[in-house]
């Protein structure tokens, strides 16, 4: 192998940071493309408001993707180590995929961001607010297309940037930085009002300020992103060094973070609605546990128990496969209700009609007594799809839009109550 360029300072040591970059792009990288694969869940089977901020960011993960490759490709051929210890052919495949990297890096934190643009524009029922998102989406577009064009024309022709013995022109290499920090500036900005944007969308909403200030603090992890785009550009020097498969070790750790933890951070507010699904579903298996249970039910002085003895145990004696899982959706459905609410069921109203109701009387500390509470059952004409199936996420919909304290839970419920 032939050594190039002057011997490092550390006395000739061949030192190689290639398994750490690799190690920490999976770190980062991996729960990314988690996030993405939950946010796509909870949109498409738990709110069903599957729209276009979904797919930009799906579009985004997938050319974040083709970063992944790139770096790996730049570590293959000499990122993290010095340049005095590489091959002339090393040198050249390191710089092409230096080359594809940036690219990338532009467009992937330009959909990014578009993608949370349209996000917040699903909020904003104002139109002064929603013009200033189309107006920032816009200049976006604007300013990344031709950043864009300006780093992939930077050598004529193209292949110039890495093969320096072929002929043709390239631009000095202060130009290229001016280029990332141009860039930079524009993702800090934008940033930064992304950020911002959340306060001024729910500080009139009339919810509790404890869960304002969290919300807000939730929808404005952009800061995040802007401190590292930050010390990306800082460290955009780097990009000009002779030295640059060493020197740009700092460079590379920033762009792999900067785009993966953005990712990670437009994903996060959309997370509850699919927290309180898996929450549900092991309050429904805990329920199933124990009525499956070869326990006697009369030993438990429960209402179930008790309407088992007076009405369902007639039907679950006589039909045993088709009223017993009837009976038991009813019994998850109101006692999930009564553990919400905190109220002792009335078992003296339930009747052994196919849909039960009763008037819970008693009065807490939460309020008056609420309406009388409909339980449907499967397979009853006129009965709510809802909770007819068998499939846990859809019928658990129902109570993900919204708690029982009116609280919102998802982005639609907050431009709802704007």
């Amino acid at each position: 192998m032939a050594s190039n360029g002057t011997p490092p300072a550390s006395g000739g040591a061949n030192r190689n940071l290639g398994p750490i970059i690799v190690g920490i792009n999976w770190m980062v990288f991996g729960p990314s493309t988690i996030m993405v694969g939950l946010r796509l869940i909870t949109r498409t089977w738990i709110t069903h408001n599957l729209g276009w901020d979904d797919w930009v960011m799906l579009l985004t993960q997938a050319i974040n993707s083709c970063g992944m490759g790139f770096v790996m490709g730049e570590v293959f051929y000499g990122l993290g180590r010095h340049k005095h210890f590489l091959s002339t052919y090393q040198q050249s495949r390191f710089l092409k995929f230096d080359f594809l990297d940036w690219i990338q890096v532009f467009i992937t934190l330009a959909l990014m961001k578009i993608s949370i643009l349209l996000f917040l524009l699903r909020l904003s029922k104002f139109d002064h607010l929603r013009r200033l998102l189309w107006f920032l989406i816009a200049f976006m577009v604007l300013t990344h297309l031709p950043l864009t064009v300006l780093m992939i024309l930077q050598c004529r022709p193209v292949e110039k940037y890495w093969l320096e013995d072929l002929p043709g022109t390239c631009w000095a290499k202060t130009t290229r930085e001016k280029i990332v920090i141009v860039q930079g500036v524009v993702s800090i900005v934008t940033d930064f009002i992304g950020a911002a944007f959340p306060v001024v969308l729910l500080w009139k909403v009339d919810i509790p300020l404890r869960r304002k200030v969290a919300l807000c603090l939730l929808m404005g992890l952009g800061v995040v992103t802007a401190g590292i785009t930050i010390v990306r550009t800082a460290l955009s020097w780097e990009i000009t060094s002779e030295d640059m498969t060493w020197v740009g070790v700092g460079n590379a750790f920033a762009r792999i973070f900067e785009i993966n933890l953005g990712i990670i951070a437009a994903c996060i507010p959309l997370m509850k609605p699919f927290g309180r699904a898996i929450r549900n579903l092991i309050r429904t298996q805990r329920s199933t546990e124990r009525l499956d249970s070869d326990e006697d039910l009369s030993k438990h002085d429960h209402w179930y128990s008790r309407w088992l003895q007076t009405c369902g145990r007639r039907d679950v004696s006589s039909s045993h496969g088709q009223n017993e899982p009837a009976s038991f959706e009813a019994y998850v459905r109101y006692t999930r209700d009564w553990h919400r609410r905190r109220r002792p069921p009335n078992a003296a109203a339930a009747n052994c009609n196919p849909v039960m109701s009763w008037e819970p009387s008693v009065q807490t500390s939460r309020g008056p007594s609420v309406q009388s509470l409909q339980l449907p059952l499967h397979g009853v004409p006129g009965a709510d799809d809802r909770y007819s199936t068998v499939d846990p996420i859809v019928e658990l919909k129902g109570i993900l839009e919204t708690d029982f304290h009116g609280e919102v839970v998802d982005d639609m419920e907050i431009g709802r109550a704007l």
